[in-house]
């Protein structure tokens, strides 16, 4: 059933404009295929990977990524839908702030990639619909281990790439993990990630909790305080959507 309900979106997208098309239709291909490439040994070039981002990154800069967050919204790859979102608020959000392509194409592959390791997490941990154990959120941490296991297997991967892997569940008092990073130890693009991160785990839909409406999700950021998330970054962050009505409704 699930195949079916994802095999009917992906048609859907056939009808798109070509971005939106081809930043769909590729990154879904690189997310699926990628770690059962590493795993059989292929060599996985970054290349690859940027050029799946590539046509986001001009969907973004060609104010298309409404259209690509309401088609991608049905498809049933839970992580996939969360990380596609990942990527293209953070390249939006990259854009928003002036940032330059090669920039935009890290924001956009770090998303991308930045929860890939919870294809070895046990669907039965990672679609839980009560709390989780002690035992079990040892496990549900590991995926930023695991992500970074793959990541390193994709020859010519920018730093950033990894960093925002690494970071994005880092907090600015040091209470994140997997390192317990804080403050001045966190890189600008790993705090743009972890806001981006908060608001899709909020706004998504998932089996143990509703979505959070966008605005509610903002304000539940906000409230966070500043040992959380960088609270300088929300507020552009939240400026950047509230002024963007079509894309308000496209989350």
């Amino acid at each position: 059933m699930a195949r079916c309900i994802s095999r009917a979106v992906e048609d859907e997208w056939l009808a798109l404009e070509e971005n939106q098309r081809l930043a769909l239709r590729k990154t879904i291909v690189v997310f699926k295929e990628l770690p059962e490439k590493i795993l059989n040994g292929e060599s996985i070039k970054y290349e690859a990977i940027r050029e799946s981002c590539h046509y986001l990154v001009e969907a973004v800069r060609g104010n298309e990524i409404d259209q690509i967050l309401k088609n991608v919204k049905n498809h049933d790859n839970y992580s996939y839908v969360h990380s596609l979102r990942v990527a293209v608020l953070l390249a939006h959000f990259g854009n928003e702030i002036g940032l330059g392509q090669d920039e935009l194409l890290i924001l956009s592959v770090g998303g991308l990639l930045h929860d890939i390791g919870k294809v070895a997490i046990p669907p039965d941990i990672l679609n839980k619909p009560g709390q989780l154990s002690d035992q079990e959120w040892a496990v549900m941490r590991s995926h930023v281990d695991r992500s970074l296991e793959l990541i390193q297997c994709v020859e010519n991967r920018p730093r950033g790439v990894m960093t925002i892997a690494a970071q994005h569940h880092e907090k600015l008092d040091g209470t994140g993990y997997p390192n317990g990073l804080k403050g001045s130890d966190l890189n600008e693009l790993a705090r743009m990630a972890a806001i981006v991160d908060v608001f899709g785990a909020l706004t998504d839909l998932r089996v143990y909790k509703p979505p959070f409406m966008p605005a509610e999700a903002l304000d539940y950021m906000r409230n966070m305080g500043p040992d959380h998330l960088d609270q300088r970054l929300v507020k552009m962050f939240r400026s950047m959507l509230l002024d963007t009505a079509s894309l308000l409704r496209a989350i």
